[in-house]
C-alpha cells in the first residue's frame, strides 16, 4: 500500500505505470460511494486472505508476446493500492483487512505528530515492511 498527498496521487499512478508495469495498480480514491465500489469488489475477504505472493507460472501477452505473470488463480485483480491520508483515515476497517507486505509512506514527516489520527491509524496496520519518504532534513 502507498499512501500519499491528493496532490501526487495521480503522479504515483503515473510513475507506477512506467517504473512498474508489471504491476497491477488500483487507486482508492473518489466519493464514498466510489470507496464503497473499491472496497467492495477489491477488498474482498477471500483477497484479504491471499499471500499476495506474485504467481510462479508465466503466460505470453497476445498483443505484445512478452511473459507476464499468469493471475487467473489470484483472488487478487490488484498488486499496489495507492490511496490518500484522508482515504486512509476514512477506510481503515477496509484497509486493515489486509497484512500488507510494504507500506510506503509519502511525505511521512506527517506522521511526526504521534497523536494525529492518521499517525495513529498507521501505526494499528499489519506489516512487514515500511518505508517513509520525505523531503525534510
Amino acid at each position: 500500500m502507498v499512501v500519499v498527498p491528493k496532490s501526487t496521487l495521480s503522479n504515483w499512478m503515473n510513475e507506477l505505470d512506467r517504473w512498474c508495469p508489471s504491476l497491477r495498480a488500483i487507486k482508492f480514491h473518489g466519493s464514498k460511494e466510489e470507496r464503497n465500489h473499491i472496497a467492495t469488489t477489491y477488498f474482498t475477504n477471500e483477497a484479504a486472505c491471499h499471500d499476495g505472493k506474485r504467481p510462479m507460472k508465466k503466460i505470453r501477452n497476445k498483443e505484445t508476446g512478452v511473459l507476464e505473470d499468469d493471475n487467473s488463480e489470484n483472488p487478487r485483480a490488484w498488486d499496489v493500492c495507492v490511496t490518500t491520508y484522508e482515504v486512509c483515515n476514512f477506510e481503515k476497517q477496509a484497509l486493515s483487512k489486509f497484512a500488507w507486505k510494504y507500506l510506503v509512506i509519502d511525505e511521512a514527516h506527517r506522521l511526526k505528530n504521534e497523536s494525529s489520527l492518521f499517525s495513529q491509524i498507521v501505526r494499528g496496520f499489519s506489516t512487514s515492511h515500511r518505508l517513509l519518504l520525505t523531503g525534510t532534513p
